[in-house]
């Protein structure tokens, strides 16, 4: 396993503005994101770059550090500072200061991510104090800054969450929400919490620092001594009764994603014979077929300009894409901005 391939350059002081950074993720086409802040003296300057090969900016740039930051289902940004949720919203990348403090959520944002129902969580602590934990916050979110609504909070005391620190939180293809903290993974459903630890599962350390979903739903955690696989949750089609196999699956890759005006989709079957491909929208209302027709097994790909049937353009927000073939099927999100 390579730690990092590719770079013509490492970026540090000089080239990323402040030296730390907790988080960074895929923006607006060709453009990356990155919470940052001055390592010494702690706190003294801080802010969200985006940049790309040929330029750079910031927004929210003040003294509190940034620690995280997601995109919700109406493709607007949201971050999390030591003191605050900032909203960013549809950033321009010459408005360098653009950005809204929620006065009423004055906590130490440690993690966030954003579920399909337009929901906000975060895991939070005191203000400026990232030792005094304090669990997690859902909020859901309106059409602009200030319509966000306390949904429900989650700690030890009123869940069986196993701590009040966490870490990281992600959501699969299926909408569960997983958890990082420092007793283990925790998996939540909307109704039962279930945790893995070292006691119950092949994790080797309780702390888990991070976890990322793969394309067929497979989970993989990142602990204080090394990384592990879970495979419960995994994406497959129906078991054939005797050879108890689970059947390959074709895979739904989009790039770039998020993306503004177009992007590609890419797939695989597993054998040849007739497949669509169709986009809908999040409400599930079918916005465009790609795609029917015979195709051989192997790699596919085909383009979306972010049009419907008719050939109007289609609004900001989350779509999916949906692959048939056989008995085969297979689904994927993806961004599109305005």
């Amino acid at each position: 396993m390579l730690f990092y391939d590719g770079f013509s350059d490492h970026l540090g002081r000089g080239g990323l503005i402040w030296d730390i950074v907790p988080d960074i993720r895929p923006g607006f086409t060709d453009y990356y994101w990155i919470c940052q802040y001055l390592a010494e003296p702690a706190g003294q300057t801080a802010a969200i770059t985006w940049f790309n090969s040929e330029v750079r900016g910031f927004v929210a740039h003040n003294n509190d550090s940034k620690t995280c930051f997601a995109w919700d289902n109406k493709a607007r940004l949201w971050a999390g500072s030591s003191s605050a949720l900032l909203y960013i919203g549809r950033p321009k990348y010459y408005a360098n200061d653009d950005y809204t403090r929620i006065g009423s959520i004055n906590k130490y944002i440690t993690c966030m991510a954003v579920d399909n129902n337009n929901k906000l969580w975060m895991g939070v602590a005191e203000p400026y104090n990232i030792g005094k934990a304090e669990g997690i916050l859902c909020y859901s979110l309106g059409e602009n800054s200030t319509s966000i609504d306390l949904e429900c909070m989650y700690n030890i005391s009123n869940s069986e969450l196993p701590s009040n620190i966490i870490h990281t939180i992600v959501f699969d293809h299926n909408d569960i929400m997983w958890l990082g903290t420092d007793k283990g993974a925790v998996r939540f459903d909307g109704e039962t919490w279930t945790t893995f630890n070292i006691d119950n599962s092949p994790l080797q350390n309780n702390n888990v620092n991070d976890i990322a979903v793969e394309t067929n739903n497979t989970i993989w955690l990142g602990t204080n001594d090394g990384i592990a696989k879970y495979t419960g949750e995994i994406i497959t089609t129906s078991v054939d009764e005797e050879d108890q196999t689970p059947e390959a699956i074709p895979l739904i890759k989009t790039y770039p994603n998020p993306f503004n005006p177009s992007t590609t989709i890419e797939f695989t079957l597993p054998e040849s014979g007739f497949a669509t491909v169709t986009i809908y929208s999040l409400a599930g209302q079918n916005i465009r077929e790609l795609a029917a027709d015979f195709m051989p097994a192997g790699r596919h790909t085909l383009s979306w300009d972010g049009k419907d049937a008719n050939g109007i353009n289609v609004s900001s927000g989350i779509y999916i894409t949906r692959l048939q073939a056989g008995k085969h099927t297979a689904t994927g999100r993806m961004v599109l901005v305005r």
